[in-house]
């Protein structure tokens, strides 16, 4: 029984403590940290409560299933446009593997942090949802669709490819 594992730390501990002090001092200081550390790092990754996991598994089904939609909803026009069936899902599929992570973060943002800043939140919220109305934003959404008019790239081929649209007809 002397040489299983747990017995070994403290027979090499004893032996380099018989041999200087100072060293013991050093390493028993090295312990405390590598302690405290490992409690941090245990506080941070403590088991949740069942109803985390069945909103984190609701969540991660939700993102896989959105993620097939997309798949599915935008593979034809996606090949059509590029000869590449997967370039829209790629593109989710980033937001979603940078998304996912950032969601497990913020849950474990205290409770407190959100009631104190949620209003400064909520008013940075809408003042970059109404950024969508500038001039910025249309600017690049006509670059996106390739259009330098206000009409969309669909419309102006809805009506090219119907000569009653014009109502000459």
């Amino acid at each position: 029984m002397a040489d299983t594992p747990s017995s070994l730390p403290r027979r090499l501990s004893a032996k380099s403590g018989a041999a200087s002090g100072r060293e013991t001092q050093s390493h028993e200081s090295d312990d405390t940290r590598t302690a405290a550390a490992l409690v941090a790092v245990r506080k941070l990754f403590a088991a949740e409560s069942t109803s985390f996991f069945i909103v984190l598994g609701t969540a991660l089904f939700l993102v896989v299933f959105g993620l097939v939609m997309v798949l599915s909803s935008s593979s034809v026009e996606q090949y059509v446009a590029t000869h590449d069936f997967f370039g829209a899902f790629l593109r989710q599929g980033i937001f979603a593997a940078v998304g996912v992570p950032l969601m497990l973060v913020v849950s474990r943002v205290p409770t407190w942090a959100w009631k104190k800043y949620s209003w400064h939140l909520l008013a940075a919220s809408m003042i970059l949802q109404l950024l969508v109305f500038t001039p910025w934003a249309s600017r690049s959404t006509a670059t996106a669709t390739g259009s330098t008019s206000g009409r969309s790239a669909r419309s102006r081929r809805s009506s090219s490819s119907c000569p009653s649209a014009s109502g000459s007809g």
